[in-house]
Order: C-alpha cells, then structure tokens, then sequence
C-alpha cells in the first residue's frame, strides 16, 4: 500500500483572520477574568475592596456571656478595701489587687481557666481564691 503525502505547505490565513481570532480570544478572557473578578472581590458586601488584614469573629461560648446574677463583694487588703464583682474583667482585677501571688492557667477546650491566689493577711494559706475563665471573674472564694 503506497500513501501520496502532498508536499504543498498550508496556506497562512490573511493577517484580518488572525487579528480577528487574537481579538475574539482577548475579549473571551476578559469576560472570564472579569466575571472571576466580580464574584471574588466585588461581590462580598462584607469585605471592602481595599482591605488588607484577615479578620475573624470570635468564637463564643456559653462562659463568655455575662452572668444573669452579679455579686457584689468587698476585699480588705492592705492598701484598703477593694470591692469586686463577678462578671469583672482580669484587668479590673489586677489594677485593684495586683499580681496575684500564686496563680494557675489551664486551657479547658478552648476556655482559659485561671486561678488566682492572694496571700491578704501574709498567713501561708490562700485568703482569697479568684476564678477566671476567659479574662472574666466567674467565682471567688474568701477564706
């Protein structure tokens, strides 16, 4: 079996056929990266076109809502009375008291408990007991 192979070289389309093809081509990009633009950028009302920095929610949980009940108690230390309240934040705390003299953190799925000791009366027992969870005084004991 023998195969005729013609030689002829392909004709090169006319230079307008090739322009038209190199504009259809553009515009058909344009049209896919604008669409792409438009459902990733323009399309989120709550991300602005210009911002620059990632920025999330907090995960809440059920500590971090304010307690229904706040109690009220008052602290006598050696720089006076000190009265605090559950629902305070640690800031609060430790600008009224100071640093607590014995303290520890313990991560509990997801919620930091602290709990911070103060020595009021300089005996070698705790006088005062704070529970923290999540920066905010949920419990307190007061020997």
């Amino acid at each position: 079996m023998e195969y005729e192979y013609d030689n002829r070289p392909t004709p090169e389309p006319e230079s307008n056929e090739r322009s038209i093809r190199v504009i259809i081509i553009i515009l058909f990009m344009c049209i896919v990266c604008g669409a792409i633009g438009y459902f990733e950028i323009w399309d989120r009302p709550e991300e602005g076109l210009y911002d620059t920095e990632e920025t999330s929610e907090p995960t809440t949980s059920t500590l971090d809502l304010q307690p229904a009940h706040v109690v009220y108690f008052n602290v006598k230390t050696s720089h006076g009375n000190v009265r605090l309240h559950t629902g305070m934040t640690k800031d609060s705390i430790l600008i009224l008291m100071g640093e607590p003299d014995e303290f520890s953190i313990l991560d509990v799925g997801g919620d930091y408990h602290e709990d911070m000791d103060y020595h009021i009366n300089q005996s070698a027992y705790c006088d005062l007991s704070l529970e923290v969870i999540n920066g905010i005084l949920v419990n307190a004991h007061k020997r």
